[in-house]
């Protein structure tokens, strides 16, 4: 009796040593896939019109479809601007959204905001070093490098 109770502490804790652990890798890797570094694709919006079309099974056609005019209307442009790409909602810091802003007054597209911008993306969260525009969604030239706690890069 004593030697199966020994045993089922035993077990029990290494059960739960081995899962700690396993908690632990998995947190190191999220964190070593929310930075990025290099090139992104994707449709620049204004937040108050994009923040929610990240996720959305849609969101990258309503995207497409989002309006130079409405970006520009003082409500939305006042919001910010981000990025969508592949589904997901990147929110430029101040500097990006004025960077981002030039861009959208200066180009002559009516919709259809493709861009390509380099920078860090922390999260959601991206600084935009460059802003340019994009001819189509195929994959960027520039890898997307992932930064781990390390601070050493992968491809």
């Amino acid at each position: 009796m004593r030697s199966t109770l020994l045993t089922a502490i035993v077990l029990t804790i290494a059960l739960s040593v081995a899962a700690l652990g396993q908690g632990k890798h998995a947190k190191s890797e999220m964190k070593a896939a929310t930075k990025t570094d290099g090139a992104i694709r994707g449709y620049v919006i204004d937040v108050m019109c994009g923040k929610d079309m990240g996720g959305q099974k849609d969101g990258m056609a309503k995207a497409a479809k989002h309006k130079r005019s409405c970006a520009l209307e003082e409500g939305c442009a006042s919001s910010g601007y981000g990025l969508l790409s592949d589904g997901k909602w990147y929110t430029f810091d101040e500097a990006g959204s004025k960077k981002a802003e030039d861009w959208i007054e200066a180009t002559k597209q009516k919709d259809n905001l493709l861009v390509e911008v380099t920078g860090k993306a922390d999260g959601n969260k991206f600084t935009l070093a460059s802003i340019k525009e994009a001819t189509d969604m195929k994959e960027s030239k520039t890898p997307v490098k992932t930064e781990s706690k390390t601070g050493s890069k992968k491809n």
